[in-house]
């Protein structure tokens, strides 16, 4: 194998023929027969004549050679017969010629680099950080070994220059692109485009390379953050980087951006005129000294040959609030289906900003939303949203909007008559003596529980709850369902709704209550959602009746009153009174004096409260050997608070996806390793979760197989 050590060429042995007075013929060779030489390994040039080749030299020819440099800088000139010691040259670019017995037919020379030591250096200045690609193959010179010499050596070696430059040993990161005998290619053709490769070679060397069709991709300068609005709170400062036209993203490559130059001029938002305020920068300037107006930039990259303006409108007070009331609860898919969009992003800003960015386009503009079981389909009204998927099918749909900013649950049905409301039980008759709820719920025409089950999750029922004259036309409000044990004696009415869904039924239901049954202990409740305060919640019925009315029941002496420390929270016979603000998530102690139970907790808790399943997986498989947990978790809660919300005892219920509740209590596990559970069948299912003695309830839905 030819190296730079030992080079190869044809031409490095000089034959040099003539003939003696004998009439034989005779060879010159000037060794050693390598064009390059080195000092420290080769002493000496010496001329060796043979009669025949392959023999012995001879003693006492008569070869003549000289030894003279080609630099301009070096004068050197030296004869020789035999023998020629290196030592005494300095490194560069020579000549050796040698003739025999004058004859000039026989005259000849070559051209030798003499170096002081065959060390030699990685160059990989050829290797391109852009490179275009155009077709199924492409050829790049990558890194090579390469000796340490000068520029018009090189020119005085003329067409030797090529013999200088090594392959080396390199490797990329990718299956498709690789490196042979110094060069980068690749056989097959490269769907994906524009990319980025890393390529490796010997003594550590690590490169970036970014592959691109001319045909489809363009370099350009971006500027970050992207939005041509700025919010002095929100922007620290603007960077300016290369990326693809064809993506949002920067190229991460800090040695592709260390030839920007940025020229900003500040223009006064009043009169649009410039303030007088310019300055430069390279990848990055501070905007928070700046006075609010209009900036305008331009950006130059000259190795690339880029250039490009840009406008930021710096505003002091304002924000983008993204407004999606026009994200339908219901889509019927037989009524007209309007284009009105969804959502849009709308500027908060002054009377004066707002001419700005109306005439700029950027007032408000038309925010996409996604299917949440296929975020590829993008959508901005009703319209598209049947367009990009035309098998939309009937049931729930979980859409979110903008940067997964707004979650929306939309209803698909066919015609408005194929949504009810329904209010369990079904009897005229309840007794408020026995175990049990009033629950509202949606009938879906042709739609599963686990269906109907969600929609009230996404879309609760409001009731009103009205006594008759017995009751001094009491109306008691709740939400999707309330308690036997709540209800008073007598004929109700109840009206159910929900405003989104535009649906709306009442029913009739009597109330009755067994003679020897006493009214209900009341106790306090375990967990209260506090939405505002001062803050009320009843707990039982008796509270609901008048005082003349309870003194006449049998056992209304047997009533608690409670109080925490401060005395901010009371409980007296049922009736919760909250008189200062609660947070958002505390655990209160209520002292209970000469009660039974004597003391007792409340779970105070906010929207935010959450129902955690662990492990959490897309998806569970039957007999899996690490058993489901359900807990409550909230996320801005301490850790020591967390963990008492982990402990606490729930009940839950498991639904499959024909709306069928199975009999078993839960508690705060599921065990699908254990009967009945390891015999499910593979489905959707629901699970229900809730805190005994207290409204906090929440559904998952879990995939089992």
């Amino acid at each position: 194998m030819c190296t730079l050590s030992n080079t190869c060429i044809p031409t490095t042995i000089l034959w040099l023929v003539w003939l003696f007075g004998t009439g034989q013929t005779a060879y010159v060779q000037i060794l050693p027969a390598r064009k390059i030489l080195y000092k420290h390994v080769d002493n000496i040039v010496s001329v060796c004549v043979r009669i025949r080749p392959g023999g012995d030299c001879q003693n006492g020819h008569n070869a003549h050679c000289t030894f003279k440099s080609l630099l301009s800088d070096v004068r050197i000139h030296r004869n020789f017969h035999k023998n020629l010691s290196l030592h005494e040259f300095e490194p560069g670019v020579y000549k050796i010629a040698c003739e025999v017995d004058g004859s000039v037919r026989t005259r000849t020379g070559k051209r030798v680099l003499l170096l002081e030591n065959n060390v030699t250096y990685l160059d990989c200045a050829s290797l391109q950080r852009i490179v275009q690609y155009s077709t199924n193959w492409f050829v790049a010179r990558a890194c090579c070994k390469r000796l340490p010499v000068k520029t018009e050596w090189l020119r005085a070696l003329g067409s030797e220059r090529s013999l200088h430059c090594e392959p080396v040993d390199c490797t990329t990161d990718s299956r498709e692109i690789s490196v042979k005998a110094g060069l980068l290619f690749t056989t097959k053709k490269l769907e994906t485009l524009p990319r980025k490769i890393t390529v490796q070679c010997e003594d550590g060397f690590e490169q970036h390379i970014h592959l691109y069709d001319p045909l489809k991709d363009q370099l350009v300068l971006k500027l970050r953050p992207s939005g041509r609005v700025l919010f002095k709170p929100d922007s620290l400062k603007l960077a300016v980087c290369l990326g693809w036209n064809s993506t949002k993203e920067c190229l991460v490559d800090v040695s592709l951006n260390t030839n920007l130059k940025c020229q900003a001029i500040h223009y006064q938002i009043e009169t649009d005129r410039p303030s007088g305020i310019q300055w430069t920068f390279d990848t990055s300037m501070e905007v928070n000294e700046l006075k609010e107006g209009t900036i305008r930039i331009q950006c130059t990259n000259e190795p690339l040959k880029l250039t490009r303006t840009f406008v930021r409108f710096l505003i002091n007070d304002g924000r983008y609030e993204l407004h999606c009331d026009a994200v339908p609860a219901v889509l019927m898919l037989n009524s007209k289906i309007h284009d009105k969009p969804f959502c849009k992003r709308v500027a908060k800003v002054s009377n004066e900003w707002a001419q700005v960015l109306s005439h700029a386009n950027l007032k408000e503009w038309v925010v996409k939303c996604r299917l949440s079981a296929s975020p590829s389909t993008e959508f901005e009204n009703a319209h598209d949203l049947l367009l990009a998927n035309p098998n939309t099918s009937v049931g729930l749909h979980e859409i979110f909007c903008g940067e997964r900013e707004v979650h929306k649950t939309l209803l698909v049905i066919n015609e408005a008559s194929e949504l009810k409301i329904l209010l369990e039980p079904v009897q005229y008759m309840i007794n408020n003596t026995k175990d049990g709820e009033l629950k509202a719920k949606y009938e879906v025409f042709g739609e599963s529980g686990i269906t109907v089950s969600l929609l009230v999750v996404a879309y609760p029922i409001q009731c009103n709850l009205t006594y008759s004259t017995i009751h001094q036309n009491l109306v008691w409000k709740f939400t999707n369902n309330i308690h036997f044990d709540m209800l008073l004696h007598g004929p109700i009415k109840v009206s159910c709704s929900n405003s989104k869904l535009n649906v709306t039924a009442r029913f009739s239901r009597f109330v009755v209550t067994d003679l020897d049954s006493p009214l209900p202990f009341c106790v306090p409740p375990r967990a209260v959602r506090v939405d505002k305060s001062p803050h009320q919640y009843i707990s039982c019925r008796r509270a609901l009746l008048p005082k003349p009315i309870v003194l006449a029941v049998a056992g209304y002496l047997d009533t608690m009153s409670c109080a925490n420390a401060r005395g901010t929270t009371r409980f007296d016979d049922g009736l919760l009174q909250i008189n200062s603000t609660i947070p958002y998530l505390s655990l209160e102690k209520m002292y209970c004096p000469g009660s039974v139970p004597k003391d007792s907790q409340i779970l105070f808790y906010d929207s935010q409260v959450t129902l955690v399943l662990d492990p959490k997986q897309a998806f569970y498989v039957s007999k899996q050997e690490k058993p489901i947990e359900f807990y409550f978790q909230h996320p801005r809660a301490s850790e020591s608070l967390n963990e008492v919300l982990k402990r606490m005892p729930l009940v839950c219920s498991l639904m499959n996806d024909k709306g069928s509740y199975f009999n078993l209590t839960l508690n705060n596990t599921l065990d699908l390793a254990q009967p009945p559970f390891d015999q499910l069948e593979s489905s959707d299912y629901i699970v229900t979760c809730e805190l005994h003695l207290s409204d906090l309830r929440q559904q998952k839905k879990i995939i089992i197989l």
